[in-house]
């Protein structure tokens, strides 16, 4: 009976991981920090962008656009961490996730901003440029 659960646990797992989204032996997950890239992408890689917020503020990272090459990056998802300070006013750290698929270079755009002041210009701007081999 333990043998058939762990079998199909395992099935499962299988069928619900979206392969795209899986990391081999040979690829790496790559941290950007402070909009700041100091290592070489390369197709395969994950990068992860990690930026400072203040959501006590009503403050917020977003990612202003995705570059128009589907093909060659994709966005994962955007996760916070669970560690904010337990102050009001208190920092969290935010993380926006990407597959790289294909040689090329990127540039990614994010705005630190209130989401209901969109007539007013961000407080922030975070520009990476990505060029992978």
């Amino acid at each position: 009976m333990n043998t058939f659960l762990i079998i199909v646990v395992i099935l499962i797992s299988l069928f619900s991981c979206n392969s795209q989204y899986l990391i081999t032996q040979n690829n790496r997950v790559v941290f950007v920090k402070d909009c700041t890239l100091n290592e070489k992408i390369n197709v395969g890689d994950t990068v992860i962008i990690q930026l400072i917020q203040y959501p006590g503020r009503g403050l917020s990272w977003e990612l202003k656009s995705l570059p128009n090459k589907k093909n060659e990056i994709l966005f994962v998802n955007k996760s916070l961490s669970d560690d904010q300070e337990s102050m009001d006013d208190g920092s969290q750290k935010v993380y926006f996730k990407f597959l790289i698929k294909g040689t090329t270079d990127f540039k990614l755009e994010f705005e630190y901003r209130r989401p209901w002041e969109s007539d007013k210009p961000p407080i922030k701007n975070c520009i990476v440029f990505l060029r992978t081999t």
